[in-house]
């Protein structure tokens, strides 16, 4: 419904709707309360569980890491993920070229819908911790 300029409605039409929406008031004052009492309750069940009395602060969610992030705590990669593919294959010793690791991973079984897959495994090298670069264009696991 297309809105009309406040200059083309009437003084009857102005009076009904100042009713229409004093007439809402009640119900909203009543919503109103019951939003007020429900939300005390919540503050007072914080407060019994923080063992305080009066007002609770809420700590902050923290946000959980970002994916592709490097793992802190150490764990070994995800089976099946091009990191674990991509250190199958180099050993303990041997030193891929990013061509020779995209191949690798590839052959490993990983899929991938990339059109950029080169690009996706030379970041994977260069980024996570597990890979050490060993001369120029050349990786090998730590």
């Amino acid at each position: 419904m297309p809105k009309m300029k406040l200059a083309n409605v009437s003084l009857l039409q102005l009076k009904a709707e100042l009713a229409r929406r004093q007439k809402a008031l009640p119900k909203l004052a009543r919503q109103r309360a019951k939003l007020l009492k429900a939300l005390a309750a919540v503050e007072a069940e914080m407060a019994q569980v923080a063992g305080a009395e009066g007002p609770v602060r809420v700590a902050r969610v923290a946000k959980a890491a970002p994916a592709g992030r490097k793992h802190r705590t150490g764990r070994p990669p995800r089976p099946g993920s091009l990191k674990a593919i991509i250190l199958a294959a180099m050993g303990p010793k041997k030193a891929l070229s990013v061509p020779e690791a995209v191949q690798a991973a590839i052959d490993g079984g990983y899929k991938s819908q990339s059109k950029n897959f080169r690009l996706l495994v030379n970041q994977t090298l260069l980024n996570e911790p597990e890979f050490r670069k060993v001369s120029r264009g050349k990786y090998a696991a730590r």
